[in-house]
């Protein structure tokens, strides 16, 4: 899973569908320059990753994120242990420029993640 977190992260910030769909249409041929991109790309390092919920699969994409020189905020609900980089989860929204959401689908985390949270996090332009 945190594999399949960073391929995400990859893919959105390299825009791969859209460069995908541009050179299956032909507009790779059509480019004067061999560096064909018509999307600016992201540079993920420095950029934040949120993650939510912090068991096994977080702790993985945190040391895929920090290997990728990403910084990492971590918001957990149960808080057993000492988190270094803990946040609130307000906090972890508005600061994030990706979020892996980690948590279970139980009763206390249903509708945690609502339109009020998601408003709060950064306007991304890919």
């Amino acid at each position: 899973m945190a594999q399949l977190v960073m391929a995400f992260v990859l893919s959105l910030s390299f825009r791969i569908v859209e460069h995908n769909n541009q050179v299956h249409n032909g507009d790779w041929i059509k480019c004067k320059d061999y560096s064909f991109s018509s999307y600016p790309l992201m540079e993920i390092e420095n950029k934040t990753m949120g993650i939510f919920g912090f068991g096994d699969i977080g702790k993985e994409v945190a040391k895929m994120a920090e290997a990728m020189g990403m910084k990492v905020l971590v918001y957990s609900r149960s808080k057993k242990e000492n988190i270094e980089n803990a946040s609130s989860i307000d906090e972890l929204f508005e600061r994030s420029d990706f979020l892996s959401l980690n948590a279970p689908l139980n009763k206390e985390t249903e509708n945690i993640v609502n339109i009020d949270l998601i408003s709060k996090m950064k306007k991304q332009h890919f």
